[in-house]
């Protein structure tokens, strides 16, 4: 048996153009996850402290998007917001690497693993004094690379 808790902060990084004879403004917040996972893992022994590691864990994920604020002025003017709202969802993650035994009892660890899940949010944007809601979904798909210490129990 194996688990993880974690939890993340990612940028937004895009390019987006004014209307001509227009300026655009634009600030974003991050996005950000929170997991807590449980399942298996298998770790043959390769030689005396060297273990290969293969794990597939999956459960309980949390995601915040970002707030998004757009300001364009000139010929067009408008300003527009987009919320930050949280969603729970299912997520999981598949892993392969290595543990070195350092004592009996704790070991040092590099893992790399693909993620996925697919949260849904109610996101509501505001233009003007008019506010919207509307449901939206974002697969999230990422690969991370894991260094720890890992204990034995």
């Amino acid at each position: 048996m194996t688990g993880r808790l974690s939890g993340s902060i990612h940028g937004i990084d895009f390019e987006y153009g004014a209307p001509t004879g227009s300026s655009l403004n634009m600030s974003t917040t991050n996005w950000k996850n929170a997991n807590l996972f449980a399942g298996f893992s298998y770790m043959p022994q390769l030689t005396n402290r060297l273990n290969f590691i293969a794990r597939a864990i999956g459960g309980y994920q949390y995601t915040s998007s970002p707030e998004v604020k757009i300001n364009i002025s000139g010929s067009f003017n408008g300003s527009s917001t987009q919320e930050s709202v949280g969603a729970s969802s299912f997520g999981m993650l598949f892993g392969l690497g290595f543990n070195y035994e350092v004592t009996s009892d704790i070991g040092l660890r590099i893992i790399a693993d693909y993620g996925n899940a697919n949260p849904k949010f109610e996101v509501t944007q505001s233009s003007g004094n008019v506010a919207t809601s509307a449901p939206s979904s974002q697969k999230i798909e990422m690969v991370n690379l894991d260094v720890g210490i890992s204990f034995k129990l």
